[in-house]
């Protein structure tokens, strides 16, 4: 057993005080999930416990332990929810919860899965919060208004046509699984003691982010004026496309804001309390971006970053683009999403983007992330990445030499042997660069 592991048999002393509730976190281990339990563990009022595979990504495994999360063994993949022992004998003292956060739920059975058991297992529980994703409106109908953000309620009903939510299923089976999930806790919940909470995010960004989409376009547009690699994007991003970010900490800091305790005597918490019950709410920065004006952001933080250097590279101003088939950044096609519901119930509000492109780019660029021994899987893994927009354009040697020169890293030690393939994916040769007037 992992000796980083905190084990159910030794969680008997963590068990609730009466100045603490339980709250039970599915998932927990990943880039966000991490920061939610940090966030709940520093507040000081709950009692945590967490149930995943115990896989650790960047630094997770030692942040975790900080906060003296009970961890619990439980493969979603492949073992149902009553059926694994830890989770059993977790139950077995903790019959009253004050929440659930569901992290790692994809599909409605998943849903299904752990919402049967609570109700069989007459498990009471006042919050099930369900991290979903604004994903979910590109199964549903076409917008009301095309002009306006994506909202809550209007945009979130799937077609009447049973051949048109198969057709929209069918090109984006994530979507259809996180809002089946949604429906799957929604229907259940009048037979149930919770009350549900769907929290619906774009693409978040911020420090450790897994998905490595921010840090690969750092990489590559700070190495661009080497390697003259251009950044990949889609045509309509190329139209002006707007996106919606979020920040790491400011659905952290949201989940807080639902959870909230010891607040019985605060009329206005306990009104937005109510308010939020069974309902979903759309989490976002206020500000919203093209692709390229995203880039441009990120370029300047860098050189900005960069500044102190006694012998600072030079990046390439204006940036090079070319258009691509696909991309996954932004992940959704549907727009901007409205956050008015979450800052009128909540009083949510988001991180100054200037404040989170700041701590963004300081983190990728720091030497703890190239040169720490314990993040050698997530460097290879963002350099596969890299590497396999770079060998569209037969620059590898140069990137890689630039990597050598620039992070001082020794990539003869990663293993990135099957990264650089080439793909097909390149609609258009010609490079272009966005000026300042089009960002």
């Amino acid at each position: 057993m992992d000796s980083k592991r905190i084990s159910i048999a030794n969680s008997e002393g963590a068990a609730s005080t009466p100045t603490k509730k339980d709250v039970l976190v599915l998932g927990g281990n990943g880039f966000l999930g991490v920061y939610a339990v940090q966030a709940l563990a520093h507040s000081g009022h709950y009692t945590i416990a967490i149930a995943n595979r115990n896989t650790s990504y960047f630094d997770s495994a030692e942040r975790l332990a900080a906060t003296g999360v009970i961890s619990l063994h439980w493969d979603r993949r492949h073992t149902p929810f009553g059926e694994a022992p830890e989770i059993q004998a977790y139950f077995a003292t903790r019959p009253l919860l004050h929440a659930i956060i569901d992290f790692s739920c994809y599909t409605g059975a998943a849903a299904h899965d752990v919402a049967t058991y609570l109700l069989e297992a007459d498990v009471q529980v006042e919050w099930y919060v369900y991290i979903s994703s604004d994903s979910i409106y590109e199964v549903g109908s076409p917008k009301a208004h095309p002009e306006k953000p994506t909202e809550e309620g209007i945009d979130d009903h799937r077609p009447s046509s049973l051949q048109d939510q198969a057709q929209l299923n069918a090109c984006d089976a994530y979507a259809h699984g996180k809002l089946e999930a949604e429906e799957v806790l929604q229907a259940l919940q009048p037979a149930s003691s919770w009350s549900y909470v769907f929290l619906r995010i774009p693409d978040v960004v911020g420090p450790r982010d897994t998905s490595y989409r921010w840090w690969f376009y750092q990489i590559l547009l700070k190495l661009q004026s080497r390697t003259q690699v251009p950044l990949p994007y889609v045509q309509e991003d190329r139209d002006g496309r707007q996106m919606s970010l979020v920040y790491v900490k400011d659905v952290a800091r949201a989940i807080l804001q639902v959870l909230a305790n010891g607040d019985e005597h605060d009329s206005n918490m306990s009104k937005r309390k109510a308010s939020v019950k069974n309902t979903a709410l759309n989490l976002a920065h206020d500000e919203t971006w093209t692709f390229p004006q995203i880039m441009e952001c990120i370029a300047q933080e860098v050189a900005e970053n960069m500044s102190a250097s006694p012998q600072p590279p030079q990046l390439r101003f204006p940036l090079l683009f070319a258009l691509n088939r696909t991309t996954d950044f932004p992940s959704v096609k549907r727009g901007p999403i409205s956050t008015l519901r979450a800052r009128t119930l909540l009083g949510w509000e988001p991180t100054p983007w200037l404040e989170i492109l700041h701590k963004t780019v300081e983190y990728f660029e720091s030497e703890a992330v190239w040169q720490d021994a314990r993040f050698v899987k997530e460097r290879e893994g963002v350099l596969r990445m890299a590497l396999q927009q770079v060998a569209k354009y037969d620059k590898q040697e140069e990137f890689l030499s630039a990597i050598r020169d620039v992070y001082e890293l020794d990539v003869s030690m990663l293993d990135i042997r099957n990264a650089g393939w080439k793909a097909d994916v390149i609609v258009e040769d010609a490079i272009w660069t966005a000026t300042h007037s089009e960002l």
